[in-house]
């Protein structure tokens, strides 16, 4: 179980932290004003995360399944932010609301995986506070190389998102339905 905790705050934060990479720098290639855009991004991104962190407790009974969801949501916020920032863009030209509607839906949903996963895995106390930090950090870092070395170039803004967030997808949907201990929980088996 807690490996599958630790595998979704991976996916979760690196699905987060790629939207606000998409947002921003799609947003300041349509527009021209990197520094600007780039901050108020990343600002927006990290209040949200705050808020977030903040809301979680209002979750009365967090579960796999939920958290499980909350990355799906922010897998598919990855998967679809280039064509919401087309379509903003199309129907209110630079209007700085579209993009930072997206940083905060997406900072709020990534500020959550943390506090849930910790009061989650509660029962178990195999999961470490440390060690979910430095996976929500290393998510950072790997979601960027993957983004900047592999994706970006030859594919563009729109399929990197797609391939990104359906990446993420599968490897959410794949590890639950792999994961023994959380098919016990979902479906009630007991052990053979």
């Amino acid at each position: 179980m807690q490996i599958l905790i630790y595998l979704l705050t991976l996916v979760g934060s690196g699905a987060g932290f790629m939207t606000q990479m998409l947002v921003s720098g799609y947003w300041t290639s349509a527009f021209s004003e990197d520094v600007f855009y780039y901050s108020v991004n990343l600002a927006t991104y990290l209040l949200f995360l705050g808020v977030g962190s903040y809301l979680s407790k209002k979750v009365t009974q967090p579960s796999l399944a939920f958290l499980a969801g909350i990355v799906l949501v922010l897998a598919s916020l990855s998967g679809t932010a280039i064509p919401i920032l087309r379509f903003g863009i199309k129907g209110y030209g630079n209007l700085i609301i579209v993009p930072l509607a997206l940083m905060a839906l997406s900072g709020l949903l990534c500020g959550m995986i943390i506090p849930l996963a910790l009061r989650i895995a509660n029962d178990e106390k195999k999961v470490s506070l440390g060690l979910l930090f430095f996976i929500d950090y290393l998510a950072a870092i790997l979601f960027t190389l993957i983004f900047t070395y592999v994706c970006l170039v030859p594919l563009g803004y729109s399929k990197t998102g797609l391939v990104l967030g359906i990446g993420s997808s599968l490897v959410v949907v794949m590890s639950l339905l792999f994961n023994r201990e959380y098919q016990k929980k979902l479906f009630g088996r007991s052990e053979e």
